[in-house]
């Protein structure tokens, strides 16, 4: 598993990473070529785009059912491509095929609210009582790291025994910044970063919260006022984000335990939240924009919740003239 997570992990950040694509010159003869391209040579990793492809692994010829490419990775590297996305599954080998073992999910229900995080609290609390998600054996709380989250667990899930965790992918663009700010050539910035990931994978926390105080200590404490891209504040926020949040970086136990360890599925919900409600031409009253916060989390929910709210009889107004506006008990 460690090594499947560093191969999609460095699938991920090559295919984000290029900003340039060098030009097609041909070479010479005899000359050194990269990639089959000799400008390509003296460039660092970050300054290159990769063709990339999403899901590598899932091919027809693999029998990925339903596939998202249609060439086997060595055809893909055939045809250029040089980034690969990849996940890691568990499954039971039967003849000529894989049969994955993929967690399923049962039924998502979203909250929202305009309100702020300690209001936002309750409402989360009574959703996990009126589920019945407070009597598993195992659950986990999965966050970014802010305090603001944090409060909302203590005030309401830790004493019915949800293990507090960071969420990964968090933790990893910190520790990416963080790597790149303790400076070095790009070669010592991405081996520095490759270390701190396995250290954070493998549970090595302490190992982890000492090489960030030591890098940081070489920085020097960041002057107030300094600009938010300089290295001595970066270096200075990872040390403070990683020691706050070190007893829920226990990765380890909660893979063990059965436990996500990414809030991945919070962020896509968020983004299905924003497509509706931000953007050109929508303006919202405080009032309305609550309104639509909760039409739109029953739509995302998958407990037919929508349904029953539209199946409810409701008077009907006139919509124009007196009375028009009038509230509906």
């Amino acid at each position: 598993m460690r090594r499947g997570l560093y191969a999609a992990l460095v699938a991920a950040m090559v295919a984000t990473a290029g900003l340039v694509v060098a030009g097609s010159r041909p070479a010479q003869s005899g000359e050194l070529r990269c990639n089959g391209n000799a400008a390509l040579c003296d460039r660092a990793l970050g300054d290159v785009a990769f063709a990339t492809t999403h899901n590598s692994m899932a091919a027809t010829v693999y029998r990925f059912v339903p596939p998202n490419q249609r060439r086997s990775i060595p055809s893909q590297l055939r045809h250029g491509i040089r980034g690969f996305q990849i996940d890691v599954y568990g499954g039971t080998a039967r003849v000529r095929v894989v049969v994955l073992s993929l967690g399923r999910r049962l039924v998502r229900t979203v909250v929202a609210t305009m309100a702020g995080a300690e209001e936002f609290g309750y409402i989360v609390a009574a959703e996990v009582h009126r589920r019945g998600l407070d009597l598993a054996a195992r659950k986990g709380y999965v966050c970014d790291g802010e305090l603001a989250n944090w409060t909302i667990f203590e005030e309401h899930f830790r004493a019915q025994g949800f293990v507090p965790i960071l969420d990964f992918l968090h933790l990893l663009a910190h520790l990416y910044a963080a790597a790149q700010a303790a400076g070095g050539g790009p070669a010592r910035q991405w081996a520095r970063y490759l270390d701190w990931l396995r250290w954070a994978w493998g549970g090595q926390r302490e190992k982890l919260w000492a090489a960030l105080c030591a890098a940081a200590s070489r920085a020097g404490a960041p002057p107030k006022g300094v600009g938010d891209q300089d290295p001595r504040l970066i270096l200075a926020q990872t040390v403070q984000y990683v020691e706050h949040n070190l007893e829920r970086m226990d990765y380890p136990r909660y893979r063990k335990l059965g436990l996500p360890i990414s809030s991945a599925p919070v962020e896509s919900a968020i983004k299905q939240f924003n497509r509706r409600m931000k953007g050109t031409e929508k303006f919202w009253t405080p009032a309305g924009a609550e309104a639509v916060l909760q039409v739109r989390a029953a739509y995302l929910s998958e407990d037919g919740r929508a349904e029953r709210y539209w199946n409810t009889p409701r008077p009907h107004y006139r919509a124009v003239g007196r009375n028009r506006l009038a509230l509906v008990a």
